[in-house]
């Protein structure tokens, strides 16, 4: 047993093998750039996730119990053995692992390290490369082995080399609503373009699951990259026809190229893969350069994916209230509740920076959903003076799961004793479930006797036609209809247009975003029923809600009706 009291993440990053380091339930918490090339995962679908799903005894499961226990023996030392590292009904790797505990600030983690079998072997006479199943490209290993060699011969020779990595987006989509054998022909279909649309002597493969990588030889200027990576995003834009339906997928791409930015070919891969999250981050169906602030941010970001672990566990993760003010009375109506992280070193952390770190893991939206339900119950009397309705977020990722529905059962009869109202806010994302199941889980949630949510109205998924497949009770529009309505008159046209949906679908519109009166008085006018923004309140603990309350009715509500009065007409 050792102690360890740096960041899990630099303890990885020192050790030449893959490496994880795992909880004491045997969730994997932290991992090193080698645990993800060998695994061929980014880190979002791994971090929180069961070891048992990545690794498995040659001949079936891992049975971690046994192991925990001749671990937990006074003076026992790391076990080692044989292990198969690939997600279950996947050909996997087989690989050398040795595993110990490790005290780190008194509870007891797993170290992991995992060594591939022809590490260290020579190249040659090995059997003959075999095609990806499902596409007929080059698979990952016989991919990594040639970056690593390619990169070698171009510094040796003074060329130079680019990277794609390729992750087609809203793939998920397609697999969820049509089945996986239906995808892995989407997949097919998209090979064969991509092989179209590369150049001759360039090198194509499949990385795993829906995600491609492509090594180029460039010249000293970087068109070629650029004439590939369009070429690419052209070609997954078109849809393709299935006998269900036309689907359509994109793709994001990171490039990364050597030697400007790596000096091997696990580093090369790895900057491709910061450049490729960079993409994802910003919209996908697009491509991102390699930069090195991008590996910055990915330390930083899983230095703050390890924080969340803790932060979960323990009493960090709070919620906040945003009030909501009635636009024709300018009275509270309910308030929403907002998740914060009040981390000990960086302060309050808004979920923009930390909800994309638990975006692939449904366990960990539900431990998140969790946090909410218990937070919002144990502050229900300090929400009863700021109006009726208690709203909370729910992940549009458990649309569909019984866990997840189960838990809004006692959170609205918990707010009932206090005569408080539930709403639950979907955003737009929810759309991209099959109707089928929206509707089941709209309905459901409505026989609670809960009110339902459409919460980023406008831009996102929730297309005219699907608003018509669930009722709702509440629509807010996304704040930015109303960045520009007081100098613009089609921006007020379309904000209008989207309270009247609201209103004509008998439910009640929510203007997000108010942060100015004149943005406030341009609300007031285009019909919304709500305003909420900080021009009213910013968040705020349970605990302020009611000096805000007495500092709203004694002064501020006049003060904005005052400045309201003073807003233009035109």
């Amino acid at each position: 047993m050792m102690q360890a009291d740096l960041p899990l993440t630099d303890i990885l990053e020192c050790l030449p093998d893959a490496a994880t380091f795992l909880d004491s339930a045997g969730h994997i918490v932290s991992v090193n750039e080698a645990f993800l090339h060998l695994t061929g995962l980014p880190a979002q679908m791994v971090i929180a996730q069961p070891i048992s799903g990545f690794l498995h005894a040659p001949g079936g499961g891992l049975d971690l119990e046994p192991i925990r226990s001749e671990l937990a023996a006074p003076g026992a030392r790391p076990l080692s053995g044989e292990i198969v590292v690939g997600r279950r009904g996947r050909r996997g790797r087989r690989c050398r692992f040795r595993i110990g505990r490790v005290e780190r600030q008194g509870h007891g983690h797993y170290l992991v390290t995992l060594q591939r079998h022809d590490r260290g072997r020579p190249r040659g006479g090995g059997a003959a490369l075999v095609p990806d199943g499902v596409t007929g490209l080059m698979t990952r290993d016989p991919f990594a082995d040639a970056v690593e060699r390619a990169v070698l011969d171009a510094r040796r020779e003074g060329s130079r080399l680019a990277l794609l990595f390729i992750d087609l987006d809203h793939f998920k989509e397609v697999n969820d609503n049509f089945g996986h054998e239906r995808g892995d022909r989407v997949l097919a279909i998209i090979a064969s373009r991509f092989a179209r649309a590369v150049r001759g002597h360039d090198l194509l493969a499949r990385w795993g699951g829906d995600e491609f990588v492509c090594l180029l030889a460039i010249d000293a200027d970087d068109r070629a990259i650029v004439d590939v990576a369009e070429r690419l995003l052209a070609e997954v834009a078109v849809p393709i026809e299935l006998p269900e339906a036309t689907v359509a997928v994109g793709a994001s791409i990171g490039i990364a190229r050597a030697p400007d930015d790596a000096q091997s070919g696990t580093a090369l891969l790895s900057a491709a893969d910061h450049a490729l999250y960079e993409a994802k981050s910003q919209g996908g169906f697009g491509w991102r350069t390699f930069a090195p602030a991008m590996a910055a941010r990915s330390r930083d970001r899983t230095r703050l994916r390890d924080d969340l672990g803790r932060a979960i566990r323990g009493d960090e993760l709070q919620l906040y209230y945003q009030p909501m003010i009635d636009a024709a009375t300018f009275v509270p109506v309910g308030v929403e509740a907002l998740l914060r992280w009040l981390h000990p070193s960086r302060g309050i952390v808004g979920p923009g920076a930390f909800l994309p770190l638990a975006a692939t893991s449904q366990e960990r939206a539900l431990q998140l959903l969790d946090i909410q339900i218990r937070r919002a119950l144990a502050d229900g009397p300090d929400l009863v003076a700021i109006g009726r309705q208690v709203a909370i977020n729910f992940d549009a990722r458990l649309v569909g799961n019984d866990e997840a529905f189960a838990m809004l059962g006692p959170l609205q009869r918990g707010l009932q004793l206090l005569g408080l109202q539930l709403t639950v806010e979907l955003t737009e994302a929810a759309f991209t479930e099959t109707p089928h199941r929206l509707q089941d889980f709209a309905t459901k949630v409505r026989s609670l006797g809960i009110d339902l949510a459409i919460d980023d109205f406008g831009v996102g998924q929730a297309s005219l036609l699907r608003l018509r497949e669930i009722s709702f009770d509440v629509l807010k529009v996304d704040r930015a209809f109303l960045g520009n309505v007081a100098g613009s008159e089609r921006d007020r046209a379309i904000s209008a247009l989207a309270a009247k949906i609201g209103t004509e679908l008998a439910a009640t519109s929510v203007a997000e975003g108010v942060e100015t009166s004149a943005q406030a008085a341009w609300a007031c006018r285009l019909g919304y029923h709500v305003l909420q923004g900080f021009r009213m309140a910013r968040p705020m603990p349970a605990t302020a809600l009611a000096a805000w309350h007495q500092h709203w009715k004694a002064s501020e509500r006049k003060a904005l009706r005052a400045e309201m009065a003073l807003e233009p007409t035109r």
